[in-house]
């Protein structure tokens, strides 16, 4: 054990990162949130998705952050905080890809919604998901 804790020198640096993320992502959201609270009768329902995706992304930087903090003050990796850290990981990755393609087919912009698409783009987030979690 160095003077810092269990993390080698490699690793170090990303437990200062991801508690300043988590942090940012805290005040993002929260500004997010009162903007929200405040024109809640113009919100769409992209809105909606890019604030599931602001909230999965600072639960996964929080998730992270617990990790190290935890491999540093006890020196071995918490397996439930790893796979749960890696589930969020791919869960928000999934999401993202979702909504950049509905996005990118005009939904919430010149479509106001996703018709027969949807059910293409379900399966897509879904066989992303799968495939994402067997290379974790």
């Amino acid at each position: 054990m160095n003077p810092y804790g269990y993390l080698p020198a490699t690793s170090y640096a990303f437990l200062p990162f991801y508690g300043i993320m988590a942090c940012i992502y805290g005040g993002l959201a929260i500004v997010w949130f009162v903007l929200n609270a405040m024109h809640w009768k113009e919100i769409v329902m992209l809105q909606n998705y890019i604030t599931v995706v602001l909230g999965v992304c600072l639960i996964e930087n929080m998730l992270l952050y617990f990790d190290y903090a935890h491999f540093n003050l006890t020196g071995t990796r918490g397996i439930s905080i790893l796979v749960a850290g890696a589930f969020v990981t791919i869960l928000r990755r999934a999401i993202a890809r979702m909504l950049i393609m509905a996005v990118s087919i005009g939904f919430a912009i010149v479509r106001p919604d996703l018709g027969k698409n949807k059910k293409n783009i379900i399966n897509f987030g879904l066989v992303y998901f799968f495939l994402g979690f067997t290379q974790q």
